[in-house]
Parts: structure tokens; sequence; C-alpha cells
């Protein structure tokens, strides 16, 4: 069963107004546009009330997913012969739903908590009967002091947004919006997004919320793909390295890599590796272009005009940088 909170809504760049479909679990997430180049924050119809509605009216499905399920479980005991009484249940009443993932928590704006989702009681192992119409203090043993400390509920009337990661390593997006009347909180395990995008941005200059999910799987499974690769170093450098200071030769390493690598990110190609003072990149991958090839020749070009300013300005400083090697292949 597909989720709602899976399904896409049309947002526009408040700079440009163009338009874009993103999934509505997307609420409130700030992305760059592709067109003018200005961030944004995602923005929907629906007010906070109506994405509650949403949300619980998927809650009652699964739930009654969950009933059904639990009534197939008694069927399987009787089947084999079991009464069932005194043996553990197979579907803990407390747990999860399978597939919602998102803990909501509303307090009125005195601050006892009117209303939990399963989600929110299965994460952080507690009742709905335990908080329900108790004061919001009662969590503060049950959340991780660094979420508690941030869901605190003393702040100005309005949505306010932010990345939240524990002394575990486990990362929450957290959304709190305050009304007159209530305040509502929304968060998310991003934990598994954030550590891909970790993992990306070390190789992507781009933010991730840039590239499509065919992009993505580059790096969760290996593929062929037909692209171009670039290899750059400097010549004769280790032989003059000899002569040159530990700190001469991190000073011009650094200025060296810094100018190649200028070039290869101005044409939107991925440095895969540095290995001493040789700089491999990627054209085509994980983004896709079909003028990968002429990436790759571009980018060279560029590389050797950075290293010819770079050349002149060492020269003027009494310092010598020898000329660097590029080889290109397309496979």
């Amino acid at each position: 069963m597909s989720s709602i909170l899976e399904s896409k809504i049309t947002t526009t760049c408040s700079n440009c107004e163009r338009a874009y479909r993103v999934k509505k679990l997307w609420l409130g997430k700030r992305i760059k546009c592709k067109a003018c180049g200005a961030s944004f924050v995602i923005k929907l119809h629906e007010s906070l009330e109506d994405i509650e509605k949403i949300i619980q009216e998927q809650q009652v499905l699964l739930e009654n997913q969950h009933g059904q399920l639990k009534k197939q479980e008694e069927e399987l005991r009787k089947f084999k012969g079991e009464s069932g009484s005194g043996s553990s249940n197979l579907l803990d009443p407390n747990s999860s739903i399978g597939g919602l993932e998102t803990m909501i928590l509303r307090t009125d704006i005195r601050g006892l908590i009117e209303y939990v989702n399963t989600s929110f009681c299965k994460t952080f192992k507690v009742s709905k009967d335990d908080i329900l119409s108790k004061p919001f203090q009662k969590l503060k043993p049950l959340l991780p002091k660094v979420l508690y400390k941030y869901l605190v509920l003393d702040f100005e009337p309005g949505t306010v947004e932010e990345t939240v990661r524990d002394d575990k390593g486990t990362v929450y997006e957290v959304k709190k919006t305050k009304t007159d009347k209530v305040i509502d909180i929304i968060i998310n395990n991003v934990t598994d997004s954030q550590k891909l995008k970790d993992y990306v941005s070390r190789y992507v200059s781009s933010d991730l919320i840039e590239l499509s999910e065919e992009e993505l799987q580059t790096f969760r499974i290996p593929e062929r793909r037909f692209m171009s690769v670039s290899f750059t170093d400097l010549r004769g450098f280790t032989a003059m390295s000899e002569s040159l200071s530990p700190e001469e030769v991190r000073s011009t390493m650094n200025e060296y890599l810094e100018s190649i690598i200028l070039a290869i990110n101005s044409n939107q190609a991925t440095v895969d590796k540095i290995v001493g003072d040789e700089v491999m990149a990627l054209y085509g991958a994980p983004v896709y272009y079909q003028d990968h090839a002429f990436r790759a020749v571009k980018t060279a070009c560029d590389q050797m005009h950075n290293l010819k300013e770079l050349q002149i300005a060492f020269k003027q400083a009494g310092r010598v940088l020898p000329n660097c090697g590029i080889g290109i292949n397309s496979g």
C-alpha cells in the first residue's frame, strides 16, 4: 500500500516561480532552484492541521491493517491448536506500524500533551496512556538530552525547524509550529539519509536534494556507465620536493590542488581521489552528462590555464612550480 505521504505536490520557487514536483514529506525543507540559483523553503497549500489529518488518516489505515494481521495471527494459532494463553504476542499493539516513521506530538498552549502518535511511542519506548494529558516535562527522561532541549516549548509563535544530532549519532529533523492554541511538533529520524548525504558531500559539491534517485544509486549499487575520467599530476614534483622543506611542500601542494580542483568543480565534474600530487576526476557520475568527454577536455584546458597563472605568481615570489600532465579516457 503506497503511503499518502509519498505522494507528490507542486511547489514553486519564491524568486522565479519555477514549479517543482516534490514529496509531501519534504515540507519545510530548503532547496536550491535549478533555474535561478536561489534557495527557498518548500511550502504546501495545506495547513499544518490538514497535514496532521493526512498523517492521522494514514495511521488509521495502517492500524486497521495491523488489526487484520493480528486476526490472521489468532487464526493461525487456532489452526496449530494453540490456545494463545501465556504465549508471547507476535504483534505488539504498542509497536510502530510499518511504514509510519513520522513522529507527531501536540500540546496545548500550557504544555499539556494532547496527542502523540504510535511511531513516537515506539521510538521513545513510552505508552500513550502514560503521557497523554501530562505536562511536556514528563518527556524529559525519555528523550535524548539534546532533542529535549531543542523541543522546549518556549519560543515565539510561528514555525521553527532544525536538524538535531544526539550523542549516539541519531539525526532528527524537527519542525515546531506554535499557534495561540496549540504547539505541533513533527520529528523525522533521518540518520540513514544524513549518512548518505555526508558520504555524497565528500564527492559532489551540489546539494543532495539536487540529485535524482537514479543518480544516488551510483553511491549504493555498483554499475557500468559510459563516461570520462581524467588524471592530473605535476611533472617531476617528487624529485623537486626533495630539495624543499616540509612547509614548502605543503604550501605548494595546497595551492596546486586548489587550482586544479577549482577547474574540476567549475565544469560540474567529481573529484574521485587525490593521491599525492595526482588528482582523478569523473565526468558523468554520479550526475550524468552527455557531453562528459567535452567537459573532461575543457577541464584539462582550465587546469592548464590555472596552473600557468599560478606559475607566474610562484616565479614572482622566487618559487618554482613544474608543469602538469593530464590524461583523459572515455569508455
